[in-house]
């Protein structure tokens, strides 16, 4: 990996650091995992490895959530509802098969 002036900084593999999520220690001393956005792993990376100081890094035109791409191969078609208050989706099929639950926010 290199800096952003082209100095050499070292090597990180994908395995080494989960940029993902940051684990606080609350004060009773157990540890909580947070979720971080997209934009926030980005400005730490960019801060932490490129030493680039924060007033200097800027971020536009990032969306808050990504969507996964799921595919369906079936044959009998397949109906998406989400529950508008509760973000739940429910998958069905207009001949009674089973049904799955999921939640939007994960």
């Amino acid at each position: 990996m290199c800096l952003l002036n082209g100095d050499l900084g070292g090597s990180l593999t994908a395995i080494s650091v989960d940029f993902g999520q940051e684990t606080i220690i609350t004060e009773d001393g157990s540890y909580v995992k947070n979720k971080l956005l997209i934009k926030d792993i980005i400005r730490e990376g960019v801060h932490e490895y490129a030493r680039e100081p924060y007033h200097n890094i800027i971020i536009n035109d990032l969306d808050e959530a990504a969507l996964e791409l799921m595919e369906y191969r079936g044959t009998t078609p397949l109906y998406l509802a989400v529950e508008s208050t509760t973000g739940e989706i429910t998958n069905q099929t207009l001949n009674g098969d089973t049904t799955y639950y999921l939640t939007a926010n994960q």
